[in-house]
């Protein structure tokens, strides 16, 4: 299960905000695309790729747009599956994305 945090959401909203300036279409366009992009972490947690700067198998991200989407991953995982998926969101450095309270991910630009 892919759960979305309040900062997350926050910065869904700054994403779409700040391309509305230019077109709504296109605003709602790529915030339905980044949540698409991160649904299907349900079916294919290991979709993402180790985020290069942490080496870490458990902390990894996707890329769609301009975007990083990092995420941690907790719990024991099989071959085949990851456990469920916390996300809050930021423009914070990567090394401030793990929180100590559970999984995360962030939203940055690239």
């Amino acid at each position: 299960m892919v759960i979305w945090s309040a900062p997350a959401k926050a910065d869904l909203r700054s994403i779409h905000d700040f391309i509305a300036t230019d077109s709504r279409h296109y605003a709602k366009k790529v915030v339905q695309d980044l949540i698409e992009k991160t649904d299907v972490l349900d079916r294919l947690p290991r979709i993402g790729r180790i985020v290069p700067e942490l080496g870490d198998d458990n902390i990894c991200e996707l890329l769609p747009y301009s975007y990083r989407v990092i995420f941690e991953i907790k719990g024991e995982v099989s071959a085949y599956e990851r456990p469920p998926l916390t996300f809050c969101g930021s423009n914070a450095s990567v090394s401030s994305m793990v929180s100590a309270s559970g999984s995360s991910l962030k939203t940055c630009r690239r």
